[in-house]
């Protein structure tokens, strides 16, 4: 099988969700993981001998893409990405290239109109080329606007408005960076908890010495990431809530802010129509209907922190009901349930064929992973997935074998991950050609 860092390479393709850095991606079309800086062999080795030094950052890393993963399979925003990739393969299998209903195609470029959304594309983000440095002593300014998309003609589109956080330069006020609040950015604010909390886990393990040390790089590591203007999509969202929250550690951000970003992909949409903004943000009440009939989770997430203020001595769960009261929404445990219920409620037609087999797989897997995460922590640490039972999705090394970090719980007959890597790629060239035709 070819590299897949080769195979993107010629394919163009970067339609993955958010990560970290270059040592690891998450496809949402295949549903696979690469980790590009770890060997299988080398990775046992150090589980075997507890090298946890070495351990820490790589199972950080796998932590955080599996989260991604999860995010997919066990949230209502996932799952209807989730079904709109799966429908594209069976147009696929079905030949509709060759000789199928061309009334069909639009799911193609809809699928990749939800995937360029994850992120947005450059151009809505600004970056200044070498801002002054700041840190948690000295912290950036935060500002919060709104703005509308391009359509596909180039015009401004008024059904697609997007939410912004801007970086200034403190005390300066020159823009440091504008970062639109998407999906990806608050996918990645699941992730890096869980990236946290891996970290956290693991130096508990230590010894003293060790320990120090490595945990003194890490809260380094923390802050570069927070206040580097190039990842602002992995720290915005943290940022505007420890701002409305009135919160300095970036920890408790992280983890307020993961336990919002769940509940906000598990919203329905009766909820986006009952969402009340708050005060400050009426200047951009002409867009207020669009961003509700779009389940705009950047709109949602940034409402509910707004309507939240400070956390003070309330434990996240007053935090959060309290911020969705005034939001004019239901309690988090009452939205968790009709989440609930709807992932119970999906079906898959065809569970025989090997779409509908890994489909329905995923779906299942899915609902396990959300009764873990629903009720108060969405985090996945690598102590709490062992010892929960889950099955975790093996992921491809540096060297295209496979990690499991879970032996022999997650079910290969019903999901192959190398068959959906391929499929994927097809999908890709498919959709790219369809584009040709269309845009």
């Amino acid at each position: 099988m070819p590299d897949r860092r080769e195979v993107m390479a010629h394919l163009g393709r970067r339609d993955l969700f958010p990560n970290a850095s270059a040592v690891a991606d998450f496809d949402p079309r295949s549903q696979t993981i690469q980790l590009y800086d770890v060997r299988r062999a080398e990775f046992e080795a150090d589980i075997r001998d507890r090298r946890l030094s070495l351990l820490q950052p790589q199972l950080a890393t796998m932590l955080h893409e599996l989260t991604h993963w999860a995010d997919l399979v066990g949230t209502l925003w996932g799952r209807g990405y989730l079904r709109a990739v799966y429908g594209a393969y069976r147009l696929m299998v079905q030949g509709v290239h060759r000789d199928g209903p061309e009334s069909e195609f639009y799911r193609f470029v809809d699928l990749h109109d939800r995937t360029r959304r994850l992120m947005m594309g450059r151009y809505y983000r600004t970056q200044h080329p070498s801002p002054r440095p700041h840190d948690h002593r000295n912290r950036w300014g935060i500002q919060f606007s709104a703005g509308r998309e391009f359509d596909v003609t180039g015009r401004i589109d008024p059904s697609r408005p997007v939410v912004f956080a801007t970086f200034l330069d403190n005390p300066g006020g020159e823009v440091i960076a504008r970062q639109p609040i998407v999906v990806g950015a608050l996918l990645e604010t699941s992730a890096v908890w869980s990236e946290l909390q891996t970290s956290v886990e693991m130096f508990a393990a230590m010894e003293a010495e060790e320990r120090v040390v490595a945990q003194g790089e890490f809260g380094r590591g923390v802050t570069r990431r927070l206040y580097d203007p190039g990842l602002t999509l992995y720290a915005a969202p943290a940022h505007m809530l420890a701002q409305f929250a009135g919160l300095t550690e970036p920890l408790d951000a992280y983890r307020l802010g993961a336990r919002l970003a769940h509940l906000v992909l598990n919203l329905d949409a009766p909820d986006f129509a009952r969402l009340a903004p708050p005060d400050d943000f009426e200047r951009w009440s002409g867009m207020f209907d669009a961003f509700r009939a779009n389940c705009d989770m950047g709109f949602a997430y940034a409402s509910i922190c707004g309507r939240g203020g400070p956390l003070g001595d309330r434990s996240d769960g007053e935090w959060l009901d309290a911020a969705l009261t005034a939001a004019e929404l239901d309690p988090a445990a009452t939205i968790l349930e009709r989440a609930r219920e709807r992932m119970r409620a999906d079906i898959v037609v065809d569970e025989r064929s090997e779409v509908g087999a890994a489909e329905r797989y995923l779906l299942d897997l899915g609902e396990r992973y959300f009764e873990l995460r629903a009720p108060d922590d969405p985090g996945l640490s690598y102590g709490r997935i062992l010892g929960t039972g889950l099955p975790a999705p093996p992921m491809f090394d540096a060297e295209d074998g496979e990690i499991d970090l879970t032996p022999g719980r997650f079910d290969r007959s019903r999901f192959s991950p190398r068959t959906l890597y391929d499929a994927a790629t097809a999908l890709h060239t498919w959709t790219v050609n369809l584009l040709d035709g269309c845009r």
